[in-house]
């Protein structure tokens, strides 16, 4: 909940229903609040950290950062803010009834491409402004976590990756250290990789977590491993938990919860939907017919 700190959020009324999941060293936080007429306080954060207004308005909002930055305006529904970490922020929001979400996102991401040399990098703070990919990926996982109950690590800080990219180059900042194609990593340090996840599939994975097992930034390892697998390490560590959950399902010597807990899904639900998701069958549908089963015709 909103409270004082050297991480501060002191904001009052408090809103209703927050919900605060913590992923790696970044975190998410959502929270809404019926009809209000004057909302005050103040916000301030050791990590820069991204406000999105999910649905609702404020007939008026008034901003004042130590940073220099200030707003004067109405809010609206998918209106995006950037809080950069230590600009205390002052808001006061008038005849306001909305829900929020925001990311704080890990420093370990944001100190490769807004290193502490190079303050022209970081982007400048900014609130209510039109970014529609930071909007809708914030949303999606508000979504996610109110249908599965659960925030994957991964899936977090594989967006918070994307996000600081997007920022960026949105904000017209200075390209990447080295400049041109992010290099990719060796054959040795890919078989690294695929060994420590084939060796922890029943425990969460983080992108930092894989970094770690090579020895680079997390920053450093999403580009690297983007540009030689062809894919994220998210999409790649869900290719490899579905494909050993098929091959457990196949084998018929566990249960659907077995499989599961086997392959680090601790909710069964969330576990059945991105497993139908990928193979176009519920896990027990798979099982009964395996690859190539009657209810696939």
């Amino acid at each position: 909940m909103e409270d004082a700190g050297p991480d501060m959020r002191l904001i009052q009324p408090y809103a209703d229903d927050w919900t605060s999941v913590r992923f790696g060293n970044g975190s998410f936080d959502t929270a809404s609040r019926e009809l209000t007429p004057v909302v005050e306080g103040l916000i301030r954060t050791s990590q820069d950290m991204l406000y999105v207004t999910l649905s609702g308005s404020a007939r008026h909002l008034e901003v004042h950062t130590v940073c220099g930055h200030r707003y004067q305006g109405p809010e609206r529904a998918g209106a995006v803010s950037f809080i950069p970490a230590g600009c205390e922020r002052r808001l006061v929001l008038q005849d306001v009834r909305s829900r929020w979400a925001s990311i704080s996102l890990p420093p370990q991401l944001t100190a490769m491409l807004w290193p502490e040399d190079r303050p022209a990098a970081r982007p400048a703070p900014f609130t209510n402004a039109h970014h529609p990919f930071i909007a809708t990926a914030v949303a999606e996982c508000a979504r996610l976590h109110r249908v599965d109950g659960v925030f994957d690590p991964a899936y977090a800080e594989t967006l918070s990756a994307a996000i600081v990219h997007y920022l960026t180059r949105a904000d017209g900042a200075a390209a990447r250290p080295g400049g041109g194609r992010s290099a990719g990593l060796s054959p040795r340090q890919m078989r690294t990789v695929r060994a420590y996840v084939e060796a922890h599939l029943d425990q969460p994975i983080s992108v930092s977590t894989l970094a770690a097992s090579i020895g680079i930034s997390a920053g450093h390892f999403f580009r690297a491993f983007r540009s030689t697998a062809g894919m994220t390490p998210l999409a790649y560590l869900q290719k490899t938990r579905m494909a050993r959950a098929m091959e457990m399902l196949e084998r018929g010597d566990a249960s659907i919860t077995e499989v599961a807990l086997s392959v680090g899904f601790s909710n069964l639900g969330h576990f059945s939907r991105l497993f139908a998701r990928s193979t176009g069958r519920l896990p027990s549908a798979y099982r009964r017919g395996g690859p190539l089963g009657e209810d696939s015709k």
